[in-house]
C-alpha cells in the first residue's frame, strides 16, 4: 500500500507538470506567434529601409560624380585662364620691350628736329638784325642827303619839310623792322610751341572699337607728346571720337573708350595722368574723306592744349 501511494504521489506530480509543461509550451507557442506578427509588419519596413538606403546611396554617388566634374570643368577653366594670362603676358613683355626700343629713336629725331628749327630762327634772326643795319645806313645817307640838299635849297623852312618827311618815313621803316624782328622772336622754337604743333598735328586710327590702326605709330606719338609735356609741364586733352554708325550712347562709350587707350599709353611713357584730360565727343566731329573706307579717318583720338585757366 505504501509503495502504491508513492508510484501514485510519483504519477500526480508528473501530471502537474505535464499540466504546467503543456501551460508552457501553450505559452511559447503564443510568444511565437506574436514574434510571428511582429516580423511580419517589420518586414515592410526593413524593404523600405533598404530601398531608401540605395536610393540614397545612388544620390550620393550622383552628387560625387557631379561634384567631380564641377572640380574638372574648374580645373580646366583656370589652366586655360593661367595659359591666357601667360600669352598676356608674354605679348605685353614684347610691347614694352618694342617701346623701350623706340624712346631712343624718338628723343633723337625730337632733338635733331629741335636743332634743326633752332639753327633756321637764328638765321632769320641774323637776317633781321642786317636788315636793321642796313636800315640806320640809310638813315645816316638819308640825313646825309638831307644836309646836302638843305644847302642847295638855301632856305631853312624846305630844309626842315625835307627832313621831317624823310624821317617820318624812316621812322616806319624802322618800326617795320622792330614788327618783323618780333615776328621772329615768336616764331623762335621753344618746346611750348613744339607741343602745340605736334599735337594739332597728331591723330591716332582705330580700326574699330578700341582696336589702334598701328600700334606702332601710336606708341611713337605718345612718346613724342609725353617728352615734351615733361618738358613744358602743360596739361592737355585727350578726345576720342567715332563714325556715324551706332547708337550715340554706342558712339559715347566707344569714343571714351578710345580717349583712355590712349591716355594709358600716355601714362604708360611716363606722363602724369593727372595732366591728362581725357573726353568722349562721339560721332559729333566727322572727318570727310575719299578713301575706300569713307569712315575710318572719323575713327580716331585727337589733342588739344588745355589752357593754364582751365587746368586749374
Amino acid at each position: 500500500r505504501i509503495a502504491n501511494a508513492a508510484v501514485l504521489a510519483r504519477l500526480a506530480g508528473q501530471e502537474v507538470a505535464q499540466t504546467r509543461l503543456a501551460r508552457e509550451l501553450e505559452g511559447v507557442g503564443s510568444t511565437a506567434a506574436q514574434l510571428q506578427l511582429a516580423l511580419e509588419g517589420v518586414a515592410p519596413q526593413v524593404e523600405h529601409v533598404r530601398a531608401t538606403i540605395a536610393r540614397d546611396t545612388g544620390e550620393i554617388a550622383s552628387q560625387i560624380n557631379s561634384v567631380i566634374e564641377e572640380r574638372d570643368r574648374r580645373a580646366a577653366a583656370v589652366q586655360q585662364q593661367v595659359a591666357g594670362l601667360q600669352s598676356a603676358a608674354e605679348s605685353l613683355r614684347n610691347r614694352l620691350d618694342g617701346v623701350a626700343s623706340a624712346i631712343p629713336q624718338v628723343e633723337a629725331r625730337t632733338i635733331a628736329e629741335t636743332q634743326a628749327r633752332l639753327a633756321a630762327e637764328r638765321q632769320h634772326t641774323e637776317t633781321a638784325r642786317q636788315m636793321m643795319d642796313a636800315g640806320q645806313t640809310r638813315i645816316d645817307g638819308v640825313a646825309g642827303n638831307v644836309a646836302g640838299q638843305a644847302d642847295k635849297l638855301g632856305s631853312v623852312e624846305q630844309r626842315l619839310q625835307i627832313g621831317e618827311r624823310q624821317a617820318a618815313e624812316l621812322r616806319e621803316r624802322l618800326a617795320g623792322a622792330e614788327k618783323s624782328v618780333a615776328i621772329l622772336l615768336e616764331r623762335m622754337v621753344t618746346p611750348e610751341a613744339l607741343l602745340k604743333a605736334l599735337l594739332m598735328r597728331s591723330v591716332i586710327l582705330f580700326e574699330h572699337d578700341d582696336v589702334l590702326d598701328n600700334e606702332a605709330l601710336a606708341a611713337q606719338i605718345a612718346g613724342e607728346i609725353a617728352l615734351l609735356v615733361a618738358q613744358t609741364g602743360a596739361h592737355i586733352r585727350v578726345v576720342g571720337h567715332t563714325d556715324e554708325t551706332g547708337s550715340l550712347a554706342t558712339n559715347a562709350r566707344i569714343s571714351e573708350k578710345r580717349a583712355g587707350v590712349v591716355m594709358q599709353m600716355l601714362v604708360a611713357k611716363g606722363m602724369d595722368a593727372g595732366r591728362i584730360l581725357a573726353v568722349s565727343r562721339g560721332n559729333t566731329e566727322l572727318i570727310a574723306s575719299a578713301r575706300v573706307d569713307a569712315r575710318a579717318p572719323s575713327r580716331r583720338v585727337t589733342f588739344e592744349l588745355v589752357s593754364e585757366a582751365e587746368a586749374k
